[in-house]
């Protein structure tokens, strides 16, 4: 049991109790804080969503616009509304249009360039992913990071079939969208320190990251296991994960598909730093923890105040009617003055204290006395146990004398005085397993008896056990013998209960005091006219004589097999024992 603490003055309690109060307090403040923290981490994830919605939309138009114009260009080529020789200038005209493009290209069905703003006739593309997607597919495609064929300027392509009046297709349109020009559109953002902005493709590979960093370069992969959760996530989410630049940050990120059941082609991440939503909370965390700490002196001091004022003198009456009380003076008492306080309570309790330790010496030299009286009889107990055991160890000698005068083998001697000195030997067990040790309950230790005869017979079918026990408790003086009675008719019911169906039935019943113990099996049963007791049999012998011990009789009958009934009137308990 844990005790609390022991104080050796009401000062020290009194102090004790104020940083006690504290405790709640603290873990209210802390509560609330962790509570804050968690709100703030809500709203940032969801702002941060919100945010990476906002840039998704922004790409969805860029990635539309530059659609629109490819399928323009490519409805004018199909159409035959410009001349093949006009082409290459019609492509120029529309880079110096569009800026934000590295180029514009018209490739043939197997991904060579025929016609192109900056690049040569004949130059192959098929290796390009955007070319391969629309020629394969024919329908608009993106690819993935690349650098330009003409100034290796970091880019990302897009392509559009060019499909014939007929429906066949003539080759594709590829608009490479240079990745810089990213930059003027994402200035405009007022992010928060160290809130770091990226575009990937569907390698993961950096399109773009905003503001630049040299941990996070332009054409290289994104953090393994942030581009893992991203990967492995759901359209939009959050995850939360250590940058390459080692600050913790929330991820949250937007996948962006053409087609809804194929690949994203692009990944929009927007990473907020944890500390973010961190720094308010733990902010009001170290304020609120100041201000406690304040209230704590503050109520200290009060303590330090009252306890001198309130308990001081009372204090020191009650340690000095204590100290008397210790050296024997039992008739002082406490000089406290009686207005009902728990001071005064206390000292009325010592002076009622005092009064009845003269009675307390008296019970003492009392319970002495009864004490010396029950080890007088634990004593006798010890004496009538050594007594038994010495009559049984006497009843064991006469067994083995008694079955050795009896024909047969060294095996049968060992077998039947093994369970008959079992049977004796599970009596005390049970008794030591007992609260009482003056009587046995027969309905414990009839079924654990032919439990271990059934196990010692060796048998290879043991016959089926038919227990009807009653709650009959016997002395040692009756239960031995009954016991040593049950062992030896147990013994012969599985000499003669059948092989394939054996069934040994034992009831036990008790009325008016009176025992009546049979045990039966299902065998061919006695012959005509025979005497069980008349032989020379040592077990039937011993049964009589048992019987003739508990001061009952034995009886038998052929019932469907062999019956013996013993019947005998219960002792009452020896006196010694109880």
């Amino acid at each position: 049991m844990k005790h609390w603490p022991v104080f050796s003055s009401v000062r020290g309690a009194l102090v004790f109790i104020v940083l006690l109060s504290m405790v709640p307090v603290l873990l209210i403040i802390v509560w609330t804080s962790v509570e804050h923290g968690t709100h703030l981490k809500g709203q940032v994830r969801t702002e941060a969503m919100r945010q990476t919605e906002a840039l998704a939309e922004i790409q969805l138009r860029i990635t539309e616009s530059t659609r629109q114009l490819m399928v323009t260009v490519a409805t004018m080529v199909s159409s035959g509304l410009v001349s093949p020789d006009r082409l290459g200038e019609l492509l120029a005209s529309l880079l110096d249009r569009n800026p934000e493009l590295l180029n514009i290209t018209i490739t043939d069905t197997a991904g060579i360039v025929t016609h192109s703003a900056r690049l040569a006739s004949g130059v192959d593309l098929s290796e390009r992913k955007h070319i391969r997607d629309s020629i394969h597919l024919q329908r608009f495609s993106s690819g993935e990071y690349i650098l330009g064929k003409v100034d290796d300027i970091p880019s990302f392509p897009f392509s559009q079939p060019i499909i014939g009046q007929d429906g066949s297709l003539l080759g594709t349109i590829t608009c490479t969208y240079m990745l810089s020009s990213y930059q003027p559109v994402f200035d405009q953002l007022r992010l928060p320190v160290d809130t770091v902005l990226g575009i990937t493709d569907h390698n993961g590979i950096r399109l773009f990251f905003h503001p630049p960093k040299s941990s996070n370069p332009i054409g290289q992969k994104i953090k393994a296991d942030v581009w893992q959760d991203i990967l492995t996530g759901p359209e939009t989410g959050t995850t939360l994960r250590e940058g390459s630049d080692g600050i913790r940050r929330f991820y949250s990120f937007r996948k962006l598909r053409h087609v809804p059941s194929e690949e994203p082609y692009m990944y929009i991440v927007l990473a907020v730093p944890e500390e973010l939503a961190k720094r308010p909370s733990s902010v009001v965390l170290v304020r609120n923890l100041g201000l406690m700490a304040l209230l704590l002196v503050i109520n200290l001091m009060m303590a330090h105040l009252l306890s001198e004022a309130l308990f001081g003198q009372r204090v020191h009456a009650l340690t000095e009617a204590a100290t008397r009380i210790q050296e024997g003076i039992l008739g002082c008492h406490v000089d406290i003055p009686d207005d009902g306080s728990e001071l005064s309570l206390v000292g009325r309790a010592m002076d009622r204290m005092a009064d009845s330790l003269e009675q307390q010496a008296g019970e003492r030299d009392l319970a002495a006395d009864q004490l010396q009286r029950s080890l007088n009889e634990k004593e006798t107990l010890l004496k009538e146990i050594h007594h038994r055991v010495k009559n049984n160890l006497q009843l064991i000698l006469s067994l083995i004398r008694l079955q050795a005068e009896e024909p047969g083998t060294a095996v049968d001697f060992s077998q039947r005085l093994e369970g008959r000195v079992r049977a004796m030997s599970l009596i005390h067990e049970l008794l030591y397993e007992s609260d009482d040790l003056a009587a046995l309950d027969m309905a414990d230790y009839i079924p654990r008896l032919t439990g271990l005869q059934l196990h010692a017979s060796g048998r290879m079918k043991a016959p089926l056990l038919d227990l009807s026990i009653d709650s009959v408790r016997l002395d040692m003086d009756q239960a031995i013998p009954l016991a040593l009675v049950i062992n030896e008719l147990v013994s012969n019911a599985l000499k003669h209960a059948g092989t394939d169906n054996g069934r040994i039935a034992i009831r036990l019943s008790s009325t008016d005091r009176t025992v009546l113990m049979s045990v039966a099996d299902n065998g061919e049963g006695f012959p005509e006219g025979f005497d069980p007791l008349a032989g020379s049999s040592l077990g039937m012998k011993l049964v009589e004589a048992l019987t003739l011990q508990l001061g009952g009789s034995l009886s038998w009958v052929n019932r469907d097999g062999a019956e013996f009934t013993v019947k005998f009137a219960i002792r009452q308990a020896s006196k010694k024992i109880l």
